[in-house]
């Protein structure tokens, strides 16, 4: 099988079921945007150590193929809610735990105090872009609820992370210097 199908040289991708579009839809921006945000998972998952942490990670770059097929479906006869409450309720599960690991908030957070948190800032706020592109899709299209609220609370638990190990990469580096 080759890689290159040359169907998208003149502008053109296709949907989930096969209906070919313009690359500069809203559907292309919202479920691209969510591929882009479970590459930054992926290089964020690859630098960090602790393997609960990357299990985790992996089971949301899972997910993500769920959402981006969903969105890649919107308004087709291929259409299929694939994103439930019980999605948003294991991250809800999850930051809550974290939450627990780390001390309160007392100011904003300056991203990249480490590599790895460095890595899962960016893998937020293109979590975020996603969403933003995705309300785009609310006038035109009945998007799922479920979804929305999934790309929301993904963005808080990447948020966790990230604050998560830089608590354990800084007990770390403070054992080395001592």
């Amino acid at each position: 099988m080759k890689i290159y199908t040359k169907t998208g040289d003149k502008g053109k991708t296709s949907l989930l079921g096969g209906e070919r579009i313009s690359k500069t839809d809203a559907r292309i921006w919202a479920y691209g945007t969510v591929d882009e945000a479970n590459s930054h998972l992926g290089f964020a998952k690859s630098l960090i150590k602790d393997e609960n942490t990357k299990k985790i990670i992996h089971e949301v770059q899972k997910d993500l193929f769920e959402v981006s097929a969903e969105l890649a479906s919107l308004g087709t006869k291929a259409y299929k809610k694939r994103i439930n409450e019980g999605y948003t309720k294991k991250l809800e599960n999850a930051i809550d735990e974290i939450n627990k690991k780390v001390p309160p908030l007392t100011s904003f957070v300056v991203p990249g105090e480490t590599t790895v948190s460095g890595a899962l800032d960016i893998a937020r706020v293109v979590i975020r872009k996603a969403e933003r592109y995705t309300y785009e899709l609310v006038d035109q299209y009945e998007v799922n609820e479920d979804l929305l609220s999934y790309l929301n609370r993904l963005s808080d638990y990447v948020f966790m992370v990230g604050r998560f190990v830089e608590l354990v990469q800084n007990i770390a580096d403070d054992n080395i210097e001592s």
